[in-house]
């Protein structure tokens, strides 16, 4: 019985994709029959396993529980926020974390030394590690510092968010908008450096023009919007950022610009520039 066990066991390898085939024919050598036995089941329940995993029913399983994972830390943060109970949300923060879990072990169980060179499945090992220790693991131990480290490990719960972009890849549309803001990433930052010089000199230009304004004891509306907005460096370099997208501006530049053309013509350049 057990040769014909084995036997069949064979047969259904010989009939499956040459990967299996592969490493049956690897692992297997001169093992015993029982350790062939268990090679060949091992290898056939990874093939299914991976025939699971890249089944377009369990991706868009995945995707809507990434999707809900989403509304529900937004709604957990709301209700927080509004001082309503969140035991719902927090019961459902471990079903999520759960579903995380297994479908981690399912791609490591599939193919460990392939699967974790992909940086999502590092990514999700990271999230899931965070996620045990800070909803499994701490609330066990009693004895653990308040605030900082507990904040800084739910905080970190807020990168599942993250895994949204990964349910977008299925969209073609909204994947090649995902990729050209990765791929304009290092622009956005030299902009931001440049516009961070730019407020810079301009914050340093009028600091120069502003100080000992004769203004500053005859007006005193001209001497109250100057110590408002313009009392520090950073405070004016703050001031100055509202230029760049026009926020209520006119407050800023009309008491000052109405009394002296000098510092109308500054607030007319710093609007070209920046």
């Amino acid at each position: 019985a057990r040769r014909s066990s084995l036997h069949s066991s064979f047969e259904y390898v010989l009939q499956q994709p040459k990967r299996i085939r592969s490493v049956v024919r690897h692992r297997v050598g001169n093992s015993t029959k029982w350790q062939a036995k268990c090679t060949i089941r091992f290898a056939v329940f990874r093939h299914h396993l991976g025939e699971v995993l890249n089944s377009q029913k369990f991706d868009t399983m995945m995707g809507l529980i990434i999707i809900a994972n989403s509304v529900n830390i937004g709604l957990e943060l709301s209700w927080r926020t509004e001082g309503k109970n969140t035991d719902i949300c927090t019961t459902l923060e471990h079903c999520f974390l759960a579903a995380y879990t297994v479908e981690l072990i399912m791609r490591l169980l599939e193919d460990c030394h392939s699967v974790i060179r992909d940086p999502w499945v590092r990514f999700d090992c990271f999230l899931v590690s965070f996620g045990v220790v800070s909803q499994w693991i701490l609330p066990i131990v009693h004895n653990v510092p308040e605030v900082h480290t507990l904040l800084m490990l739910r905080c970190a719960r807020l990168l599942r968010l993250a895994k949204t972009v990964r349910f977008l890849m299925r969209f073609r549309e909204l994947w090649m908008l995902v990729q050209g803001l990765a791929h304009s990433a290092s622009t956005m930052v030299y902009t931001i450096l440049l516009l961070f010089v730019v407020l810079y000199i301009f914050a340093c230009l009028i600091l120069q023009l502003l100080y000992k304004h004769p203004l500053l004891e005859q007006d005193e509306v001209f001497a109250e919007t100057v110590n408002e907005n313009f009392s520090d460096l950073s405070t004016t370099m703050v001031t100055l950022l509202q230029f760049v997208s026009f926020d209520n501006i006119v407050h800023v530049y009309k008491p000052l610009g109405d009394r002296d053309p000098l510092l109308l013509a500054y607030f007319v350049i710093v609007m070209l520039v920046v």
